[in-house]
């Protein structure tokens, strides 16, 4: 391909280092012939070509430009941190986050409370595990506050404390201690005073749990209750 770099030669801009000169007006150089002075030799006879960065002359099979240090051809791709970003989010997006979590993240239980009722002798319950071990159930507490006003803790007993409570499953515990506890309010009251009358949870069911390495955990419910003396 040599003499079609020779043939076209006479009607080539002169190509200066980092910057191209200026060609004569008298020289009318088409974007088809300029396209084409990749093709053109240099004086040891190797074919050249333009860096795809600065533009400076290199040779056809070279993978990076010695003068900017670019990558050059279908390599160049896979420099672009958008593409590789990208590249990444889609992985994750497919399913890849999943099983990266599972390894990172040893499994454990999962307790959800869900108040049914009760009133200022017993408080009736649900603990469903939807995590993937068991736990056992360590105590049950109240806390709230008086009608003095004072911040009090109720330690209640179940039938449940020192159980497993599987993974999947949910238990209907009922808790009391013997005396006066703070009652719960049932959910259409508890709804109807937060609208009307702006009042919120005054209340919190702690619930204690002991994970299978024996591990120690606490969570803690929110509720609307009617305080006691």
């Amino acid at each position: 391909m040599a003499w079609i770099g020779v043939w076209f030669a006479p009607f080539l801009p002169h190509y200066h280092s980092r910057h191209r000169s200026t060609v004569s007006p008298d020289i009318l150089v088409s974007s088809e012939l300029y396209a084409l002075s990749h093709l053109l030799t240099n004086e040891s006879g190797q074919t050249m070509q333009q860096c795809c960065a600065c533009r400076e002359e290199i040779k056809t099979n070279a993978t990076r430009c010695p003068h900017c240090s670019s990558i050059q051809g279908w390599r160049r791709i896979f420099t672009t941190p958008v593409l590789i970003c990208s590249s990444i989010v889609t992985i994750l997006s497919v399913g890849g986050l999943e099983p990266i979590k599972h390894v990172l993240t040893p499994p454990r239980a999962d307790l959800r409370p869900a108040i049914i009722g009760g009133d200022f002798h017993q408080m009736n319950f649900t603990l469903t595990n939807l995590g993937a071990r068991a736990a056992t159930l360590v105590n049950v507490e109240i806390a709230g506050k008086t009608k003095r006003d004072l911040t009090g803790v109720w330690f209640v007993k179940t039938a449940a404390d020192g159980k497993v409570l599987e993974p999947g499953k949910s238990y209907e515990i009922k808790a009391s201690n013997g005396s006066l506890i703070p009652g719960v309010v049932d959910s259409h009251r508890a709804a109807f005073l937060k609208r009307i009358h702006g009042f919120s949870n005054n209340c919190q069911l702690l619930v204690t749990y002991a994970e299978v390495d024996g591990q120690q955990a606490r969570l803690s419910y929110p509720y609307m209750c009617d305080p006691v003396d």
